[in-house]
Parts: C-alpha cells; structure tokens; sequence
C-alpha cells in the first residue's frame, strides 16, 4: 500500500474501514512509519473525531496517535512541511531545519505547533459533521426527523438546508476515490507470499502462488485532510443505513456492537490499579441505578410495588397486580410530564393500598 503527499488512505468495506496514514513515533529523534489501522469498524474515524474535545491538547495527541499525523495536513502548514520534506527523502533534516529544537522537546513541541495551527478548523469540521450525524442518524433528532429513513432525513437537509448539505459536499473535494482489490481475511491468516522480485517477467511465479488466496474489492479513498475523512466515513454511513445513538453516560455518539437498544458505548472513561480500565456499559448502569435510588417518585413507586406484590399471597390475583402496574406507571408518567405533583402520586399510593 502506498500513499502519495502523505495522505490517509482508506480501504472501505460494508462493515470495516482500514485506515492506512502517516504517523510519527516518539523517539530521542523523531521518525515518521506508515501504518494500518486494519478492520475498524465503518465510521470509527468520524464518531472518534467527533467525541474528541479539541480545547484540550491532550485529548488531541490521543487522536493524532490513534489516526495518525497524516489526517491533518490539509490544515497544518507544519504537517504540509514535514511530508514535503518527506517527498524529497530528509524527513529528520526537515524536522531539524524547521524547528532546530533539542530532540528530547521536538516531538511535544511539533504536536503543540500543529494544535494551534489546526484548532479552529478543527472544531468547525467537528460542529459540521455533529450536525450532520444528528439530523441523519439522531433518534432524538429534530421532531420533523421522526418516522423518516436516513436517506429521507438527508433529502430533506439537501432539498431545504442548502447551507449544511453545502458544508458537508464541500469535504467531499478532499478525498479521491477509486477501487482495489484485496485477499480475504482468511486467506491472510495463512502464508502470504512474500514478493522478492518486482517484474512483468514474474507475474507467473506470483500468479501461481496466490492462486488459493481469494481476493475481493475494496472502495479506496484518497484524503488529504480530516474534512474528507469524515466524508468518506459519513457516506458510507449512509449507504449502509447505520444505526447510530448517543451513549447515555458520556453523550458521545456510538454504533452499538451487539443489540439495538444498547445505551452505553464501549469508550474508557476510567482506569483503575493494576490497568483495569471501566468503560461506559461498565460505569453508566450503576450510575443511572444509583441516581434511581435517589428519585423520591421511584422511592415511592418501589414502596407501594413491595407493598402490592406482597399482597398476591394474601388474595390479590396476577391480574389485579398487573393492571396496578400499569396504572402506576401511568400516574409516574403524568409526574413526569408535569400533570400530576410528587404528592398526588403518594396520595393515590396510599389509597391504594387503603390508607387515609
């Protein structure tokens, strides 16, 4: 695989993006590898991006690590500079002629460079595609979003919304597309041929050795900035119809991984001794249950629930526990919205159980 300019190339399927970019590792005297970030998931570029708070730099070093530097040249003079030197083969010459700083700071000192110079275009790209996720994907988008497929819900943004469906088109100028074919995973997983010789004459030799390795098309996309990487990945968000939410403990947007009505996303929100980290799914249910155990109209509603089902020993039939339950969970919806107050829900508790 090989890049030009030292752009992101991406390799889309239906289901994975494989991300190929330029990335600098931090050593007594910084070098530049390109890498693969092979079978992520289609949209982890675009929905890791958005969740990034780009006020924080630390934050933006962990991005920059995981996707590499090449995904910000198109915004960074620093960036274009290094891979222009890359071009001309004097990648650490280049490093040194530009900032002639002691090798222990450089890395740091790029990164912090490239941060102010990328922020603000950052953070608008970010506010774009945040926009275009939750008119398209959001269940709790705009109310004339609901009932409406993805692609109804972008025809709208396209036909009435001229200036966001332009914000988003106009990243679509930064990626190049084209196709390539690429063998199997299993067929990887096995002795891969290993090309000595690059030649018209040896075409044979390699034919006959990848002859039991099945290949398949790939979408290969060209990017020369974050813009048109978010693109990609929204597109082919689009075209495959993706269910998108919000995680409900850190409000970051995530595509569930096992089932549908997944609340929590599998981001790592803490670390503990010895490396065990906690992500979402881990931390969010025992928070949301222990906000519950606070709620003075759930306190009341567990008290009559104990009460009543304590009764079905005593003569209460199923279906007159059942409709209770429902009539109960009617009256905590009114509280909800305002009909009824905290201590009319009391009062038609103790009624019901026969109190004065």
């Amino acid at each position: 695989m090989q890049d030009s300019q030292g752009k992101t190339v991406l390799l889309l399927t239906e289901k994975t993006e494989d991300i190929y970019t330029w990335k600098i590792i931090n050593s007594d005297v910084p070098a530049i590898i390109f890498f693969s970030l092979s079978n992520k998931q289609i949209g982890s570029f675009l929905l890791d991006f958005l969740a990034v708070d780009f006020n924080n730099i630390e934050h933006f070093n962990n991005f920059i690590n995981i996707y590499g530097l090449s995904s910000l040249v198109g915004l960074s003079k620093t960036t274009k500079d290094i891979f222009a030197n890359k071009s001309e083969g004097k990648w650490i010459k280049g490093f040194e002629k530009i900032y002639e700083m002691d090798s222990k700071d450089k890395y740091s000192r790029i990164m912090e460079r490239i941060y102010n110079e990328s922020n603000t275009e950052l953070k608008i790209l970010q506010d774009i595609f945040k926009r275009a996720i939750y008119l398209c994907f959001d269940v709790n988008g705009p109310e004339w979003s609901k009932g409406l497929t993805v692609f109804q819900r972008f025809a709208v943004i396209e036909t009435m919304m001229s200036k966001t469906a332009r914000e988003i088109r106009d990243e679509a100028k930064h990626t190049t597309y084209d196709f390539q074919v690429v063998p199997d995973t299993d067929s990887v997983s096995r002795t891969f041929p290993a090309v000595y010789y690059i030649d018209e004459i040896y075409a044979e030799v390699y034919a006959n050795q990848i002859r039991d390795i099945n290949y398949h098309k790939v979408e290969k996309c060209t990017c020369d900035s974050p813009g048109g990487i978010c693109y990609a990945s929204f597109k082919k968000l689009l075209e495959n119809n993706a269910l998108i939410k919000k995680c409900q403990h850190c409000g970051d947007y995530f595509i569930p991984s096992k089932r549908i009505d997944e609340e929590y996303c599998d981001k790592v929100v803490k670390t503990l001794p010895g490396g065990i980290t906690r992500t979402c799914k881990d931390v969010g249910p025992m928070l949301k249950y222990s906000k519950k155990d606070k709620d003075p109209l759930i306190i009341e509603y567990r008290r009559a629930y104990k009460n009543r089902h304590s009764k079905l020993k005593k003569g209460l039939t199923k279906e007159e526990f059942y409709y209770w339950k429902e009539e109960a969970t009617l009256m905590m919806k009114g509280v909800r919205q305002g009909k009824y107050s905290i201590e009319e829900f009391k009062e038609w508790c103790k009624k019901d159980k026969g109190e004065s």
